[in-house]
Order: C-alpha cells, then sequence, then structure tokens
C-alpha cells in the first residue's frame, strides 16, 4: 500500500504460490493484476501428495514385506522422479534386487506395489508432464478426467485445489 493507486493500477500479473489468503490481499492491492500460479509449486504439491501415498504404502508394508518397505524407504527419490526423466538404458546390481536393473524398472516395482501409489503416480506424472510442457489444454483435461477414477483422499484434495485455481494456472 507504499505505492500509490495508480501504481499498483498499473501492475498486470502477479505470480505467487496457492495460498489462499494472499488472493484476496493481491486482488485489494492489486485490483487490475492477473494472478499466475508458479509452475514450481504445481510440481511441489503434486509431489508432497505423492510422498505422501508412498509413505502411507510404506507403512502398511512394514511388517508384511520388509523388503519392499526398506526398498520404498530408500529410494523415495525414484517415486518422486519424473517418469520421463528415469534412465531405462543404463542396467546395474542393486543390493536391494536380484539380477541387473535400471532406474525405470525399480521404479515401476516401487509404484506397483500398491494400487493408490500406481493411480496417484500416473496421474501426477500426467500434470507434471502437461505443467513442463506449457500444455495447459491437457492439463485441464487430465484433471477433467480425474473426476471419473477414484484417488486416495490426499491426491483428491490436491486435485480439487488445482481444479479451483485453473484460471490462474
Amino acid at each position: 500500500m507504499s505505492y500509490s493507486l495508480k501504481a499498483r493500477m498499473a501492475v498486470r500479473t502477479v505470480t505467487m504460490d496457492m495460498y489462499s489468503p494472499y488472493i484476496g490481499v493481491i486482488k485489494g492491492c492489486f485490483p487490475n493484476a492477473e494472478i499466475i500460479i508458479d509452475r514450481f509449486h504445481i510440481a511441489q504439491h503434486l509431489n508432497r501428495a505423492l510422498n505422501q501415498i508412498r509413505i502411507q504404502t510404506m507403512n502398511d508394508l512394514r511388517y508384511k514385506s520388509p523388503t519392499d518397505y526398506k526398498k520404498l524407504k530408500k529410494q523415495w527419490r525414484l517415486v518422486l522422479k519424473n517418469s520421463s526423466d528415469l534412465n531405462f538404458h543404463d542396467y546395474y546390481t542393486h543390493r536391494l534386487y536380484d539380477g541387473m536393473v535400471s532406474e525405470y524398472i525399480m521404479a515401476n516395482y516401487l509404484i506397483e506395489l500398491s494400487p493408490e501409489l500406481r493411480d496417484s503416480y500416473e496421474i501426477v506424472n500426467k500434470l507434471k508432464r502437461s505443467v513442463r510442457d506449457y500444455n495447459f489444454k491437457r492439463f485441464k483435461q487430465v484433471l477433467m478426467n480425474s473426476k471419473k477414477r477414484t484417488y486416495p483422499r490426499k491426491v483428491r484434495t490436491v486435485l480439487q485445489t488445482l481444479e479451483k485455481y485453473l484460471d490462474s494456472i
């Protein structure tokens, strides 16, 4: 508010995260500004939800399958890594797996441990890929198609939040 009304009216865009109290403040201070949700916070929001599902799956397997528990605990980065960035060319031995494996094989093994984790991984990666490629049309389509399926509560909450801020995205 230290700037004149004329200066504040000249602001065209404000880039921010999805913290709703700030949106009201921004609209009050900069009435002509278009609010833009930045890509980093979208990806961060999606990764947090996916990581919570990974932890839930990991805890479910703690006593049923201790080796799978260790894999999910130690290799959390593979689950959060963009599926298109996984290395599927280079094979090597890994102490937690039998035989030769690649990042792609290990990530697929991990997400197949739970249907909820697999479904969450797929939707999160589709959305992150759309954001990375600046493909808003595909992003919106993936969000709308997500209503047809059941996802864990944490993922559903993120999807609803993204849908709520679709205009700013």
